[in-house]
């Protein structure tokens, strides 16, 4: 139901309604998460390894007063030999509140995966000898190569926050193959933030 939502071709008529489309996507998401289709055929071994890199972000809700100023994060894989899968996540970012002030954040979560086998899988917060009970993000890999890019759909499942962010192997390198992607979701690149500014220097190696 979504894709005959948000698909566009590209001419020029769509343009106009890019805006429009992105409204009704506003005013859904805020009702829970969307049910976006994974990639198909996704295969976990090749893509729960290594690094991927956060490049670019789009917010299409974000229920707080805040306004995200800044995102920078990377994500580190690690798949056992039993299928589970284990992400480490860093995250900095800065943020503005309704009243003009200015917040930084900083943080290293560890995560473990749940449903995985399908390219949507759902997130709980692991610490020594163990995890959170229940879910808090649930996660779709719209679309990938796995060896370069990545582009993700993230919802929390407790205050319907979400954001599709674009993630690479290589930081700071988007493929091209992005864009063409992006447009099969009615979305361009333009539309999305880039992952740091002034207020936000991380240099990934």
């Amino acid at each position: 139901i979504l894709l005959g939502i948000i698909s566009l071709s590209t001419s020029s008529p769509q343009e106009s309604k890019q805006q429009n489309i992105t409204q009704e996507i506003q005013k859904v998401i805020t009702k829970g998460c969307l049910d976006l289709p994974p990639k198909q055929n996704f295969n976990k071994s090749p893509y729960f390894r290594g690094y991927w890199y956060l490049i670019r972000y789009y917010v299409l809700n974000y229920p707080k007063k805040d306004e995200i100023n800044s995102l920078c994060a990377n994500k580190y894989y690690e798949l056992s030999w039993l299928g589970r899968a284990t992400e480490y996540f860093d995250l900095r970012s800065t943020r503005f509140d309704e009243f003009g002030n200015r917040d930084s954040i900083q943080s290293s979560t560890n995560h473990v995966i749940f449903r995985n086998f399908f390219g949507k899988f759902y997130l709980r917060e692991a610490y020594r000898g163990g995890y959170t009970t229940n879910f808090h993000t649930e996660v779709t890999v719209l679309d990938t190569d796995y060896d370069n890019y990545s582009i993700e759909y993230s919802c929390g499942l407790i205050d319907s926050a979400s954001i599709i962010n674009i993630y690479t192997r290589k930081s700071y390198i988007v493929d091209e193959k992005v864009e063409t992607s992006l447009k099969k979701f009615g979305l361009k690149i333009e539309d999305f933030k880039l992952s740091s500014d002034k207020y936000c220097h991380i240099h990934y190696i």
